[in-house]
């Protein structure tokens, strides 16, 4: 019901060219329904832009957080993982994961498959280190197994 309404909004805005202001904490409104996103911490403007560019390029934790299953790793532990940084913190989404067997890959345990439905999460370890990955081949990797896996991209804060 929550998706027909959200996809009956967007086209009845789009037919009539009624400007629409959605107050949410389900990001999955903000980004599906908007032109232009704003996240507002505590009555202050974070960050202001299109849903894929304030998705992809956060200016803060915070917004990563709200938007995503972000993953956030203090300077040492980003560095047991192979992240070099002279940031207090460094984020990164599940997504961001390549499970893969190449050169700047890294051997992580599988703590846990978590179903999604159209794909699993897994649950990572390496060094202590736990993070989130994401497998859209369902049934690949199991609870136990080793896999090569490398943080493709991530983003560094102070």
């Amino acid at each position: 019901l929550k998706n027909q309404l959200r996809a009956d909004i967007k086209r009845i805005a789009a037919e009539t060219g009624v400007t629409v202001i959605m107050v949410s904490h389900d990001p999955a409104d903000g980004l599906f329904l908007s032109d232009e996103l704003l996240i507002l911490k505590d009555g202050k403007l974070l960050q202001r832009g299109a849903p894929a560019d304030v998705y992809n390029d956060p200016h803060d934790i915070y917004t990563a957080q709200i938007l995503g299953n972000a993953v956030v790793l203090n300077g040492d532990d980003a560095s047991k993982l192979g992240i070099t940084t002279n940031q207090q913190k460094v984020m990164f989404y599940p997504e961001w994961v390549r499970l893969d067997n190449t050169w700047n890959s890294r051997r992580f345990e599988v703590l846990d498959v978590y179903y999604k439905g159209f794909y699993e999460e897994l649950l990572l370890e390496r060094n202590g280190v736990k993070i989130r990955a994401i497998q859209l081949n369902r049934g690949v990797h199991k609870k136990n197994d080793h896999v090569q896996a490398n943080i493709s991209r991530y983003k560094e804060f102070n």
